[in-house]
């Protein structure tokens, strides 16, 4: 505490000094680029473990931490197998991260309580992290399974039940993210190609599992793209007339009581876990599975 008393001081006198001043147009730069945040504490203390990933870490947010460490060593492995099927070496790739590092750091909004990552180990992180997921897309979508051993927990077409059921949660946080612009980067590390459609695709189908047909997806990390993908997120404009004035926080009848009221049930065709619709007495919900591994339903 006393240290950050000093800091603040410090600024406070340099302000008097004229030795800091505003400058807009580096400012504005600077919220371009931002859109990895920490959850505030508050909400951490009322949701205790939510905003927490329990497998995996991704990024400088939660990378360290103890439980999440059993999972670096597969990030090497995949960071292995990459390179083995790669054109360059692993220098190649950090070059090009290195040229697009303060872009990098700048989508971060980066705690007072966490160490600033020196640009090395900032970018052998993000190394790691983008081809985990990397990885991860070519195994479990693209299904290519190659250079893996069966029985792999992780990579293997017979993945352990846990991680399968569990890595898309931890893929779901916000404070879990790393910027498209590492996959971009490691999809294209000479930058010959300047479209982001690959990347995007690939955040995409991490979460969808279904392969990605738009171009027009554009996001800043893949749990922004899950977000522009989600059909909650994409409402219709309600027209003016048609607006509800009255509040609309009824209580859902249970499953019981619309069977008992005549109302059927059917299974909807997406797997878009919002996909609900009611039409001439027929309730068609999202297919749910619940495996033993499941402990919550966001």
């Amino acid at each position: 505490m006393q240290g950050r008393e000093q800091l603040d001081r410090q600024w406070v006198i340099d302000v008097v000094n004229g030795n800091v001043q505003l400058n807009q147009e580096e400012e504005a730069e600077e919220w371009t680029h931002r859109c990895i945040y920490k959850i505030p504490s508050y909400l951490h203390d009322f949701h205790k473990g939510s905003f927490t990933p329990r497998l995996v870490s991704l990024g400088p947010l939660h990378h360290g931490s103890p439980h999440l460490q059993p999972m670096e060593h597969h990030k090497r492995r995949a960071l292995l197998h990459f390179l083995d099927r790669s054109k360059h070496s692993a220098d190649v790739y950090l070059v090009a991260l290195e040229a697009v590092e303060r872009k990098l750091r700048a989508c971060y909004e980066w705690p007072d309580e966490l160490p600033r990552m020196e640009i090395p180990e900032f970018l052998n992180m993000l190394l790691l992290d983008g081809c985990f997921l990397l990885e991860l897309h070519r195994t479990t979508i693209d299904k290519d399974t190659s250079g893996y051993a069966d029985n792999d927990p992780v990579f293997g077409p017979n993945r352990a039940d846990f991680f399968a059921d569990n890595k898309t949660e931890d893929l779901l946080l916000l404070e879990n993210q790393i910027p498209l612009l590492v996959l971009q980067t490691l999809l294209d590390p000479l930058g010959k190609s300047p479209d982001a459609a690959e990347a995007h695709k690939v955040a995409y189908e991490l979460y969808w599992s279904d392969e990605c047909n738009s171009t027009d997806i554009k996001g800043m990390h893949p749990l922004h793209v899950y977000q522009m993908t989600t059909p909650w997120c994409n409402f219709p404009e309600i027209e003016e007339g048609l607006r509800n004035p009255e509040p609309y926080h009824k209580k859902v009848p249970s499953a019981t009581a619309l069977l008992d009221a005549g109302v059927k049930f059917q299974v909807s065709p997406s797997d878009a876990k919002i996909d609900i619709s009611f039409d001439d007495g027929v309730l068609k919900l999202p297919y749910l599975v619940i495996t033993p591994s499941e402990v919550c339903i966001r």
